[in-house]
């Protein structure tokens, strides 16, 4: 079988059991891809098991993109030089989605990111066999560039 983003779920090993041997699917981040991804994993795995949340055990893509945005938000408004003006609240907003183009980004989804003219970020992608109830990366591709 092969999955979208929505089977990129580290629950799936659970959902499928051993079923979900040979799945492969694609998902916007590799937990293991490097020193930042681990981190930002077992900090993430350590807090959920704080909290008694045991069901993510392992973040999805939407976790990691959900850190990095704050960072990404941060790089813009400051290129839009956001004010936080309420008056300005409607053109700072634009500014902000318009500062996305020509914005070069690394954080924990991957280097370089950027956005196209339709504001699209170009992301790597990442392949993912489970086998024996475990993620393996089964390959890997990088962004696309931005012009």
């Amino acid at each position: 079988m092969i999955g979208s983003q929505i089977f990129a779920d580290p629950n799936s090993m659970e959902l499928f059991g051993k079923d979900a041997d040979g799945l492969l699917i694609v998902a916007g981040f590799w937990p293991d891809r490097n020193d930042a991804t681990r981190a930002f994993s077992k900090k993430y795995m350590e807090e959920n098991a704080k909290r008694g949340l045991t069901m993510k055990k392992v973040p999805h893509h939407v976790d990691a993109w959900g850190y990095d945005i704050v960072y990404l938000l941060k790089q813009a408004m400051e290129k839009a030089n956001v004010t936080g003006d309420p008056a300005k609240l409607a053109a700072e907003r634009t500014a902000i989605r318009d500062a996305l183009v020509g914005i070069r980004f690394t954080g924990i989804s991957g280097e370089n990111i950027c956005f196209n003219e339709a504001r699209d970020a170009r992301l790597p992608g990442f392949i993912i066999e489970i086998n024996d109830l475990k993620w393996n990366l089964y390959d890997q591709h990088p962004a696309e560039q931005c012009n």
